[in-house]
């Protein structure tokens, strides 16, 4: 019997997909352990093997890798040329620009007023919709506690390296969904792989547990009952990424806890399980120490609709694509060939220095000088058994020069070309331009010089999108039929009303994405934009009488200014009160003062144009202005323009007007 027909998917009807299920029993059940464990040999053998070779071929990208976190953090190894303890400064052009792509990124993705938006197809799902966004952005910010670290890192290692992954899925000890950082040196990939890590058809994460985490997964049932004692761990080498961040924090020597610590290989493949010639999607856990298989998983899960899906669980951020291979370009690698040129000239340039600053040089021994060291004091002479031209020509020194001005002119320009690898300016770094410089000339110019960012950013921004939706997947497999979450307060905390929310509301009808803009905007340009749009409106007679316009544009510059949502309390102007309903005596004496009437639809007409035609040839009417002359004219035309629509809709009566 195939072990993943019928019931074997899903336990006896259970909702739970086969990811949470360890197949290594039920093989034990059905094939008897014999079979299972030669099984178990033959995939142990092959998994390891594999990850072996998939290690080897991305060793070149290592080192490179590795040279380029040295560079960043500045931990030099010593160096012994041109002698021991000589200069060995690192010049932070690696750190300068990883630090400013860091910091704009993270400020644009991680909102405090929200993460997440929502698209849906019926007016039907609005409600759902907006229950699924309120619920996915207090999920991450809050309920998803590694969630915000994770990404901070993501995005600092990121330009520094190249890549790193995201790793999104349903943690069965802590019960709920994660997404955590997983760096580059730590998930294993054939490096000559050319597709996006979906079609990958193997990766290995490699994953440091202690021998209790090991024991706390078998008594959940996660791992198999071997994993309650495997013995002591072997020391196996790390890979040049972690030993090196090993060093960076200060682990020269292996720490106490090393002994204690295992090296699970957790590997993403396909693999021919139940022998029928077809390699199905699992994921293998293996100690690599003793090579025994803790897990078997199956990557399948039906989805809402019925249908037979692979779970994905790694999401691969990427800064500048690599046309020859799986792991991506950082500005550690395009910078580290001009970072080393620039800390070899400058480290000359302090050698040449010190030797110039240090004498030295030749006495003769027959100058009658004694030997050994001679201290000075200031004014003092020394006595010598010697003339002092003798004294002159017995001493000879050797003459080392300075720097040559040249390494000068070359270090500015190894400095003006990573400004333009890295889209780093001073005005990018926050240093003021001259001072008659137009702000929208600075703004053009910061626009211009983002461009390599705002690209950059737009992968990151699709990347997001992508483990959005693995946490939305996950939500609707795992999540309970009815779960309660607190809505985030105008404050960006979870102070607001209790609403609830079900498995049912993550459908197919409704789209998840970043808030974020892929643009990569600065403040200062969202700001300058919506001023200019509420001076435009504001200006234009035609909208400036628009209470929603003027409310729509006030709310986007509210938004500029502050990191949380006030403009949600900015409400729109009450409405004008309506004209008063005045007798027609009153509205001919304000008329007389040059003051505007409107007229009304309920009013008589006919009355009112009566009253206003004794005005008009009455003894008053030589007092009458011009203004006045045209406004009681215009006042007039109102009411004879309302009287025709009463007549025109049927309404009947006399169409003899008393006027003119």
């Amino acid at each position: 019997m195939n072990i993943l027909e019928g019931e074997q998917i899903f336990l006896k009807g259970s909702n739970l997909p086969t990811e949470s299920i360890n197949l290594i029993p039920v093989l034990e059940e059905q094939k008897g352990k014999d079979w299972t464990n030669g099984l178990l040999s033959k995939i142990s053998s092959e998994c390891i093997t594999n990850y072996m070779n998939d290690l080897a071929s991305r060793a070149e990208w290592e080192k490179i890798a590795t040279r380029s976190l040295k560079l960043f953090s500045s931990n030099m190894d010593p160096k012994t040329f041109p002698w021991k303890n000589c200069s060995n400064i690192n010049l932070p052009f690696i750190t300068i620009a990883c630090l400013q792509f860091h910091a704009r990124a993270y400020d644009a993705l991680i909102n405090p007023r929200g993460t997440v938006g929502v698209t849906y197809t019926g007016m039907e799902d609005k409600e759902k919709a907006d229950r699924v966004r309120r619920y996915m952005d207090y999920q991450i910010l809050y309920q998803m506690n590694e969630f915000e670290e994770g990404m901070d890192k993501t995005l600092l290692s990121l330009p520094i390296v190249g890549c790193n992954f995201r790793k999104t899925y349903y943690d069965a000890v802590k019960r709920r969904v994660i997404s955590s950082f997983v760096p580059a040196g730590d998930l294993v990939v054939q490096y000559n792989y050319k597709v996006s890590i979906d079609e990958v058809e193997r990766k290995t994460h490699v994953i440091y547990m202690s021998n209790n985490d090991c024991k706390i997964r078998a008594k959940k049932g996660i791992f198999i009952e071997k994993a309650l004692d495997l013995g002591t761990p072997m020391t196996i080498p790390q890979n040049e990424l972690r030993t090196e961040m090993d060093k960076i924090h200060g682990f020269s020597q292996p720490s106490p806890f090393v002994s204690d610590t295992r090296v699970i290989l957790e590997q993403h493949t396909l693999y021919d399980i139940d022998g029928d010639g077809i390699a199905e999607p699992y994921i293998i856990t293996i100690d690599l120490t003793t090579g025994t298989v803790l897990r078997i998983t199956d990557r399948r899960f039906i989805n809402s609709q019925g249908i037979v899906q692979r779970m994905e669980y790694f999401t691969k951020f990427g800064f500048i694509p690599n046309v020859e291979g799986f792991y991506d370009l950082g500005l550690g690698i395009l910078l580290l060939g001009i970072n080393e040129a620039g800390n070899t000239i400058v480290n000359e340039v302090i050698d040449a220095g010190a030797l110039a600053n240090i004498q030295g040089g030749f006495v003769s021994k027959r100058s009658g000088i004694k030997r050994g060291n001679l201290s000075f004091q200031m004014g003092e002479y020394k006595e010598v058994d010697t003339y002092a031209e003798d004294l002159s020509k017995a001493i000879m020194h050797l003459d080392f020069r300075g720097p040559n001005q040249t390494l000068y002119a070359v270090l500015g320009l190894l400095y003006e070309y990573s400004k333009l690898v890295s889209s780093v300016s001073e005005i990018m770094t926050g240093q003021l331009p001259a001072s008659d410089t137009p702000a929208s000339s600075v703004l053009s110019v910061l626009e211009e010089g983002r461009k390599v960012f705002s690209s950059i950013h737009k992968r990151i921004h699709r990347a997001f999108k992508q483990e959005l939706l693995k946490i939305f997947t996950l939500n609707s497999i795992y999540l309970d039929e009815m779960e309660y979450f607190s809505v985030l307060g105008k404050n960006g905390l979870p102070e607001g009303q209790i609403s609830n929310i079900g498995r049912s509301d993550f459908s197919n009808t409704i789209d998840v994405f970043p808030v974020s803009d892929p643009a990569l905007v600065s403040k200062a340009e969202i700001l300058m934009k919506a001023e200019k749009s509420y001076q435009l409106v504001m200006t234009n007679p035609l909208t400036a009488n628009n209470p929603e316009l003027v409310t729509m544009t006030l709310k986007k510059v509210l938004n500029a200014l502050s990191e949380h949502d006030v403009a949600n309390e900015v409400k729109p102007p009450p409405p004008p009160p309506p004209p008063p309903d005045l007798p027609p005596q009153q509205e001919n004496a304000m008329m007389i003062t040059e003051k505007g009437v409107q007229a009304l639809p309920h009013q008589d007409h006919m009355n009112h144009i009566s009253v206003h035609k004794e005005l008009k040839e009455g003894i008053f009417a030589p007092e009458l202005t011009s203004v006045a002359n045209r406004l009681l004219s215009q006042h007039v035309l109102e009411h004879m323009s309302f009287l025709y629509l009463d007549y025109s809709m049927g309404k009947g009566g006399d169409l003899r007007v008393p006027y003119g």
